[in-house]
């Protein structure tokens, strides 16, 4: 929902390494293309795979400060 990208522009804000902002604003800038129902839903889900690809210690960081069930998740993926 908005509230989710909300939450990615402000992680974006933050202090963030090169890698992960440069990820970030990619993924954030890309679903205007994307054809979907729920485009706020996708750069939500987008947005914490990208995180948690990048695996990063910063990374880890936004996806603990976002909060939401989804990033969560994927904090538990990064633990494994």
């Amino acid at each position: 929902d908005a509230g989710d990208e909300e939450a990615l522009r402000k992680a974006l804000a933050g202090e963030l390494s090169l890698e992960a902002r440069t990820r970030l604003t990619e993924v954030l800038n890309s679903y205007a293309r994307i054809p979907i129902r729920s485009p706020e839903r996708l750069r939500w889900i987008h947005g914490v795979q990208v995180l948690e690809l990048i695996g990063t210690a910063s990374a880890r960081e936004v996806l603990k400060g976002l909060e939401t069930p989804t990033a969560r998740e994927a904090l538990a993926r990064l633990a494994d």
